[in-house]
């Protein structure tokens, strides 16, 4: 009897650690939707346009995009965060956290990481790491960019000081650059997601890289 529970024991961990991760790779790989797609955030529109689906004609929508990214980048997933004050502990861990998510996703040639930053010293200079750029630009058009681009509402600025609030989250950008998700950083349960629909949005590049040799 304990001889027979010691093989199913052995057997189901065979299943988790071995069988599971290939069945879940080629359910991916396949032709089929196997998971739930992410949605796209911010305001669209119905185009004039189509396109075919399995033989039926679909009409095209219109999403928000965003045009403020680094222009040598076009075709990667971005995850942005914006440091906009001089809070230095704020800062500090903002950094630290995006430190330990590009180390976490170094082998993804897909993600790039993007901190827009208004000032050098919230953040020393990462361009010599290959998935995470530091972009400097002006405090007041960044705070225009992270409101009415990317779409961060928690961003304000003060009546009397003309400083905006700080922001603590990363919003990821697909290839399209249309927005797929908002994460905050403080938040353990946000960066879990993070980590999980980055490698769903990787999947979904992929497979259109796939479709468009294939066409």
């Amino acid at each position: 009897m304990n001889t027979r529970i010691s093989l199913y024991k052995k057997a189901v961990i065979l299943f988790f650690v071995f069988l599971l991760p290939v069945i879940t790779y080629f359910l991916l790989k396949s032709g089929q939707n196997m998971y739930k797609p992410l949605p796209v955030y911010g305001p669209k529109e119905v185009a004039s346009t189509f396109h075919l689906k399995k033989g039926r004609k679909i009409q095209d929508t219109i999403y928000h995009t965003i045009s403020f990214y680094p222009a040598a980048d076009t075709g990667k997933i971005i995850m942005a965060n914006f440091l906009l004050t001089d809070e230095m502990n704020g800062n500090k861990a903002a950094n630290e956290q995006t430190w330990r998510l590009v180390d976490y996703f170094k082998k993804n040639p897909k993600l790039l990481f993007v901190t827009y930053s208004a000032n050098k010293q919230w953040l020393a200079d990462s361009s010599s790491t290959d998935n995470w750029k530091v972009v400097y630009a002006p405090i007041d058009s960044l705070a225009t960019i992270a409101q009415q681009q990317y779409l961060l509402n928690e961003v304000q600025i003060d009546s009397l000081t003309r400083k905006p609030t700080a922001s603590r989250r990363y919003v990821m950008l697909d290839n399209h650059h249309r927005i797929r998700g908002f994460y905050k950083m403080e938040n353990r349960f946000n960066i879990d997601t993070l980590m999980d629909e980055v490698k769903v949005i990787t999947v979904e590049l992929i497979r259109e890289e796939d479709d468009k040799k294939l066409k």
